[in-house]
């Protein structure tokens, strides 16, 4: 009877460590997605240029505290910073480059 009771606290135990395991990995899982949307919405608003794009998230800006996005995305404030985004584009006050406000028609 002993026997079960231990089989039975260890198979709990196991199953709370997967349930914790699968927690986790689904938590991670979305901060890649937020971080794919993050590099996603400011590529757009600089017109698809990369390199502008990476100077942006390699700069450091004062509305997030004088801290380069990229550093917030290592530090895990992934959210704030999707959140930020989002709330600039909403606002249209993203920090801009000096040729992003011409007409890019003549491509």
């Amino acid at each position: 009877m002993k026997r079960n009771k231990l089989f039975d606290s260890l198979y709990s135990n196991n199953h709370l460590l997967h349930s914790e395991t699968r927690t986790y990995q689904l938590n991670k899982l979305q901060e890649i997605k937020n971080i794919e949307k993050i590099f996603k919405l400011v590529k757009e608003f600089f017109g698809g240029d990369r390199v502008k794009t990476s100077t942006w998230m390699q700069t450091k800006n004062h509305l997030l505290g004088d801290v380069e996005p990229w550093q917030m995305i290592l530090s895990g404030r992934i959210n704030r910073l999707l959140a930020f985004v989002e709330n600039q584009l909403k606002e249209n006050e993203l920090p801009k480059t000096e040729d992003n406000g011409k007409n890019n028609n003549s491509k």
